[in-house]
């Protein structure tokens, strides 16, 4: 087994096993309310797994006698940024979605899917799939022994202030819709759709500070991925969690299901996502016949003045996030090639090394030995 595999291998299992469960538990149901909830809990449960799992392995399976869960001043100050950004964004973002579709009475994304238990298990095991890719990062970093972690810089201070710049982008913007609704609702005002605040900046703002906080996630993890610890371009490899964010939001789950479900209205064409989802029967039968080419936020539902002038002044969502995403990859692969030493004959930590070096860091008293060096292979 590879040593990178093995390494993760505890995360991807946490991962699939809670969204099992849930499976189990609401697709008999065809409950879809607590979706959301359960992809907040596998972020939060995944990360606690990859943080403790040496710790665990040492008490449960190697049965070391003073084997104890340690306390969170001995990790890393890196891992604990890392876990404590990803547990304040589930924690925040799970209770968000949760609570709004309990008092709707459901998510109407899951309308006709709930009812098909081998396509709404599907949506679970999905959902496992995006817990473990998109948080691969902090998996990662938190899978290296403590002393193996490089010190904080310059580039962590800034990755850490994208997060949170982005975090509190994604939070605003949410109120500003939340409060827009609700007036709506209480027929304050008569407004198609919003376009005050951070809406005035973006057709999406919540999805453009979503992918900038997996990107500064990301970025905050390069450091650690880039040691001699980890395969060469590991830290490249971990660049799937916001380009995975980003590819979901913009193609998938974000955008496109939302900007339809107003096409919809009152309208046949739900397009290219209705086809894929739901297939070509049930389409047809809910919306109409399929609509090519896929058309852009809205087109369908809004044609008027209002909508093609906030269409040519407000940005779609998320590209610039895209190009910030690229650009760092370059900057960042171009110091690693030209750095010395850096993934050429560096010396590597073995995997049976690592795991030694966790141990004695966390048991001295075990007689396990010093970890052992090996030239990069």
């Amino acid at each position: 087994m590879s040593p990178l595999f093995s390494r993760i291998l505890p995360a991807m299992a946490s991962a699939y096993s809670l969204q099992t469960v849930l499976a189990i538990i609401f697709v008999p149901q065809a409950n879809e309310k607590y979706y959301d909830f359960g992809g907040a809990a596998g972020f939060l449960s995944t990360t606690l797994v990859s943080l403790y799992y040496p710790s665990l392995r040492a008490k449960f399976w190697d049965r070391i006698p003073d084997a104890m869960l340690p306390n969170l001043t001995s990790f890393a100050p890196r891992q604990l940024l890392l876990s404590a950004c990803v547990g304040v964004w589930s924690v925040r973002l799970g209770t968000f979605l949760a609570t709004r579709a309990i008092k709707a009475g459901g998510d109407s994304r899951f309308d006709q899917v709930k009812h098909q238990p081998s396509k709404f298990a599907f949506y679970w095991f999905a959902q496992a799939t995006w817990v473990f890719l998109v948080g691969l990062p902090v998996y990662l970093v938190n899978s290296l022994p403590v002393s193996a972690h490089p010190p904080l810089g310059p580039r962590d201070y800034l990755s850490t202030a994208l997060f949170a710049a982005s975090w509190l982008f994604e939070i605003v913007a949410d109120h500003q819709k939340t409060t827009w609704r609700r007036r709506k609702n209480n027929k304050e005002h008569d407004e198609k759709f919003i376009t005050g605040g951070l809406w005035s900046l973006s057709r999406h703002p919540n999805y453009v500070g979503e992918v900038g906080l997996w990107t500064g996630i990301w970025a905050l993890s390069t450091a650690s991925l880039g040691t001699a610890y980890f395969p060469h371009l590991t830290w490249l490899l971990a660049g799937i969690s916001p380009i995975t964010t980003y590819f979901l939001i913009r193609r998938v789950s974000g955008v496109p299901p939302l900007e339809l479900e107003l096409a919809a209205e009152g309208n046949p064409a739900f397009l290219m996502l209705s086809f894929v989802l739901f297939g070509r029967a049930s389409h047809r039968a809910a919306y109409g016949p399929l609509t090519f080419p896929m058309q852009k936020a809205g087109d369908k539902k809004f044609t008027g003045p209002e909508w093609e002038h906030y269409k040519r002044s407000v940005l779609t969502p998320v590209y610039c996030d895209l190009l910030l995403t690229i650009a760092y990859l370059a900057y960042t692969l171009n110091r690693f090639v030209h750095a010395s030493g850096v993934g050429r004959g560096a010396p590597c930590l073995s995997h049976r090394g690592c795991d030694l070096l966790q141990m004695t860091e966390l048991y001295p008293s075990s007689g396990l030995g010093a970890p052992v060096l090996e030239p990069n292979r």
